[in-house]
This record gives structure tokens, sequence and C-alpha cells, in this order.
């Protein structure tokens, strides 16, 4: 936020994590949004937005359908997915999966009982996920990827 008030306008920024802090590599100006100006208002103002996870795979404008069906479908089935995976139900709040000018993304400010479940469930469940998320994907989750075996 701070490099976009710099320079007046919404940024492509890149960046890396090396040694423990954030080291910019460049910034450069949005050419995609067209000539209109933009406001980008936050569905939280006190909201810490990010595009990370399920919403890098969206890298484009959502349509007006996924916005009104896709969104908050994320948003139901986050829940008992993470409470699936961590056995115990997870406070995300309301804005974990949105959007900012039809552009999706997550929410990383979570209520203390959001930490609370991050810290005592998800981040202690890491390590059995690793190994398990695969096979439950593919057997449980959705079964039509499992692979045939040759032959």
């Amino acid at each position: 936020m701070r490099i976009e008030d710099l320079y007046g306008e919404p940024l492509d920024i890149e960046w890396a994590l090396a040694d423990g802090e954030f080291i910019i590599l460049q910034a450069r100006p949005i050419t995609t949004l067209g000539e209109a100006p933009i406001k980008w208002i936050l569905p939280d103002p006190k909201g810490i937005f990010m595009r990370g996870s399920v919403v890098d795979l969206m890298p484009d404008p959502l349509s007006p359908l996924f916005l009104t069906l896709g969104i908050p479908s994320f948003r139901r089935q986050m829940r008992p997915m993470a409470k699936r995976l961590t056995g115990a139900e997870p406070d995300l709040g309301e804005h974990y999966f949105t959007h900012i000018n039809t552009y999706a993304y997550m929410c990383s400010r979570f209520p203390p009982r959001g930490w609370w479940w991050v810290m005592t469930r998800l981040l202690p469940a890491y390590p059995r996920m690793m190994r398990t998320l695969v096979p439950l994907w593919r057997e449980e989750m959705h079964p039509s990827t499992r692979l045939s075996s040759p032959g």
C-alpha cells in the first residue's frame, strides 16, 4: 500500500522473502485496468488483503457470475474442509475469500479465535496434511482424479 501510495496508482509489485526480510524486486503500473480512475474500496477497512493460495489461480477479473456464486461457495466450503483437515472449526473472518474491483483476494487479518485456530490446529496439522492431502484429494474429495494403473 505504501508503494502504491507513493506512485498514486495500483501497481504490480514483485517481492521476495530473504533472510526473514521482504525485498521489493520491482513495481510497475497495472496497465490492464482501463483508463478510468479506480477506487480500491476494501470490504473491511482494517483488512490485510493478499493474493495467494487459490486466488493466485485467478489472475484475471472475475465474472459477475463467479462473484455472486464462486466467492460465496469458496467461503462456505473453506470451513468444513479446514475442520476436516484440522479437527476444529476455524474462524477465518467474513472476508477470508473476497474480491476488490472484481479481482480475487484473501484477507489475512483473522479474528483472535482465528489466530488461535491457526496456531493450535492448523500449524500442528501441517506435517500430517503434507503426507495425506494428495491421497485424500484423489480418494475422497475428488474421486474422478484417481489415476488408473496401466494395463
